[in-house]
């Protein structure tokens, strides 16, 4: 008899009285049977993509499956022993689908301490977005401050990323990831050197920003990069251009000054 005092005693409960097998919910979630077994037998955290399919197949609630009882529309993953994706806390749309929560500045000063608070993630903006891209994931959008990955992301700029689940080993070295430390929240590519040493090794691109290293226990959460929201309609390449112009037009009426000398002599 399933023990529904879990997470995973209340999802094989539910299942049967859905008149679903393990395979019936494999089939329909696109996991693994074997992954199905090990959720019901709480060896193995539901993934928040699994949970939200999970919760339209057999017509229930998140608040059902996470806490035992009905209401709410928050859902709130627990940390895993083997993982480092920290507490979580969502919120969805009419449809049951997962909003994406603009996390501003000013918010993203106590992110890191707030991450499983309901109210937080009410008070913030949340939206969603037309694309099969933005779909099957935990997305959230972050606004970000200063200079340090210009030319490609300037300040004010959204940046929207994807909950990595098991960032320490997915994510994609050289790529831009926004990191969540227990006392910052930066975005910058990354190197993952903790096989190495227990640490993560992040870059800017603004050349005048150098190379630092973070320790992985410093860490909470990792969003891999998908797409930046641009309010700064500048163009770096086309200012570069105009100095090498200016300059061009200055070496010019110097060479014409210069000539106009000689003859003179």
């Amino acid at each position: 008899m399933a023990d529904i005092s879990t997470i995973g005693g209340r999802i094989a409960l539910i299942r049967k009285e859905n008149g679903f097998t393990q395979y019936d919910i494999a089939h329909k979630t696109g996991y693994k049977r074997s992954s199905i077994a090990a959720i019901e037998s709480n060896n193995q955290n539901p993934p928040i993509d699994f949970l939200t399919k999970f919760v339209k197949i057999c017509n229930t609630s998140y608040s059902v499956i996470l806490e035992g009882k009905e209401g709410g529309d928050d859902l709130t993953n627990n940390k895993s022993e083997n993982s480092h994706d920290g507490l979580l806390t969502i919120t969805v749309d009419q449809y049951g689908e997962e909003n994406i929560v603009l996390v501003d500045t000013k918010a993203a000063a106590g992110y890191a301490d707030r991450l499983i608070d309901p109210e937080f993630y009410r008070e913030l903006p949340a939206f969603t977005l037309p694309s099969q891209r933005f779909r099957n994931g935990t997305f959230r959008a972050f606004e970000i401050s200063g200079d340090s990955m210009m030319p490609r992301i300037a300040n004010g700029d959204l940046v929207i990323g994807e909950l990595l689940d098991n960032w320490a080993t997915d994510i994609i070295d050289g790529y831009i990831h926004i990191v969540v430390l227990k006392d910052d929240l930066v975005c910058k590519r990354v190197l993952n050197r903790i096989s190495e040493r227990g640490r993560l090794r992040l870059k800017s691109d603004n050349p005048a920003y150098s190379d630092y290293e973070v320790y992985a226990e410093d860490v909470v959460q990792v969003f891999k990069y998908k797409c930046v929201i641009s309010f700064d309609g500048s163009n770096p390449n086309f200012d570069l251009q105009s100095s090498f112009n200016k300059l061009e037009n200055e070496i010019f009426d110097l060479k014409q000054q210069f000539e106009l000398m000689k003859k003179r002599k």
